[in-house]
């Protein structure tokens, strides 16, 4: 029998799974339509509840996409309908939002991790708009990775979305957002692979590492699923951290990005010249790779690799996300 949450909310099957949760595809039976369940643990156990804040990814996320719903940021952030608190001790803890497709991990590897230039030049658009709109709206990502960028469904296949919002936070901006909570982070902010300089430090994060990011995913995208660091080994987890970001401090953007149009090693070096507070030139960096797009005669059409090689359509049909794979973390 299908167990119903709310009296609103059948939980189906599951669909993926992480570090922070599991995600189960769910029915809305009050807006006749799929829906994406969210269960979170919390980060910080009862035991620690007397020297911090007891908050959970699941707290942050929902209340993050709240606030860019409410705001209207606009497309590329799921819509979320209900935020389950627990009431008791052994209670779950789960959100409701919006269902997308699959990820750019997911699309990335059906189609043998090989995306043409004119694909991943159609993605890094719409992924700086996307982050234009997130750090407008005063918020930092701080864990974006091929995982965490979906594609809508159907009217909605084109377009972008950005999901696990657990490890987002405010960053400086004049308008006044609702506190979100503390989180206290382990020693790597984001994903090992593609965490930023300062996410690898562990300390205070800017709208330019969430930049910096981009160039790992671009990175990652045009060399067939590969990167620098992604085959370090090291006796433990400390020194592997070490290493990885010693290797993205001191490859100059020429070698990182060899062989490859020169507007991906210009754009690596703008964000380098970013300070800490400076706000990032979207529109520069957005005509950088148009102007490249314009030169080899690609038209922003929404023809990505994975429609012209019917590998998705852009229908309500899932590919299984995982749970965590060891070259990305």
């Amino acid at each position: 029998m299908t167990e119903v949450l709310n009296n609103r909310f059948e939980l189906l099957h599951k669909i993926g799974s992480g570090g922070f949760g599991t995600v189960y595809l769910g029915f809305d039976l009050l807006r006749k339509k799929k829906v994406a369940i969210k269960f979170q643990r919390k980060l910080i156990t009862s035991e620690e509840k007397s020297t911090a804040s007891a908050i959970s990814t699941a707290s942050i996320e929902y209340k993050t996409l709240e606030h860019l719903q409410t705001l209207g940021a606009g497309e590329g952030f799921p819509e979320v309908y209900y935020f389950h608190e627990p009431s008791k001790e052994k209670d779950d803890e789960y959100f409701v939002m919006e269902l997308c497709g699959p990820s750019i991990w997911d699309l990335f590897h059906k189609c043998n991790k090989s995306f043409t230039l004119k694909t991943i030049l159609l993605i890094a658009d719409q992924l700086i708009v996307l982050l234009q709109q997130l750090h407008t709206a005063g918020y930092l990502h701080r864990d974006i990775k091929p995982d965490n960028i979906l594609m809508g469904l159907s009217s909605k296949s084109d377009i972008l979305h950005l999901v696990d919002f657990g490890l987002a936070t405010k960053c400086e901006v004049t308008q006044k957002i609702p506190e979100i909570g503390k989180f206290y982070p382990p020693t790597v902010v984001g994903t090992l692979m593609f965490a930023s300089v300062s996410g690898m430090r562990g300390g205070h994060t800017h709208r330019r590492d969430d930049m910096e990011v981009v160039e790992y995913i671009l990175l990652y995208l045009l060399s067939g699923g590969e990167l620098p660091w992604i085959n370090l080994k090291s006796a433990n987890t400390q020194q592997l951290d070490e290493k990885v970001t010693e290797m993205k401090l001191t490859i100059p953007p020429e070698k990182l990005f060899a062989g490859l149009p020169f507007e991906f090693p210009l754009y690596c070096k703008m964000i380098k010249e970013l300070h800490c507070d400076d706000v990032p030139q979207y529109s520069v960096y957005r005509r950088l790779f148009r102007n490249l797009a314009y030169c080899l005669g690609y038209q922003y059409d929404g023809r990505f690799d994975w429609k012209v090689r019917a590998v998705w359509n852009g229908e309500d049909v899932h590919i299984r996300r995982r749970a965590s794979r060891s070259e990305d973390e």
